[in-house]
């Protein structure tokens, strides 16, 4: 049976810790979350904020920071690029990993989540459809971003957890 036609059976109680127990037990952790749309999308907000005390950078959040700088947003009707948002969390990372406290930090990539994918023009387009080739773009990018932070200080201090939402990403 391939991946995609695997029956969904029973959901078994939950056997690893959840955010609010992460928190309890590291209670000097700070936690933060980056994403490129809308926290309030979805319930993310919501959701975030009754396990714990984050730090939610999303596009409101972004923009209104990018607007303080005088600098210039560039978001699809989905929100910032995974690019963009990479790119951000590298900065967020080098800052955070230079301070001597634990931290949890969450990124979420909205590309693949387009019906038809979005790329950036970073990313070579070598399939025929275009959500094949989002997803191909989403790939070089966490390539991109793990090449970057195993090459960081706190990289032996760090556990990295790739994970998607859809059956696709």
């Amino acid at each position: 049976m391939a991946v995609c036609e695997k029956e969904i059976g029973t959901i078994e109680p939950r056997t690893v810790p959840t955010l609010k127990s992460l928190q309890e037990d590291y209670p000097k952790a700070e936690l933060y979350f980056l994403m490129g749309a809308d926290s309030e999308f979805g319930g993310i907000k919501e959701f975030l904020n009754s396990h714990g005390s984050f730090t939610i950078y999303d596009l409101p959040a972004l923009v209104q920071e990018a607007n303080q700088k005088g600098e210039a947003v560039e978001a699809s009707g989905w929100g910032l690029d995974d690019k963009t948002i990479f790119d951000r969390a590298k900065a967020d990372l080098e800052r955070l990993g230079k301070e001597d406290a634990p931290f949890y930090y969450n990124i979420m990539t909205i590309d693949t989540h387009a019906p038809t994918g979005k790329t950036t023009s970073d990313c070579k387009c070598s399939y025929e459809d275009s959500y094949t080739n989002a997803i191909a773009c989403l790939d070089f990018h966490i390539e991109q971003f793990y090449n970057w932070l195993s090459q960081q200080p706190f990289f032996g201090n760090t556990v990295l957890v790739i994970m998607g939402d859809h059956l696709t990403m």
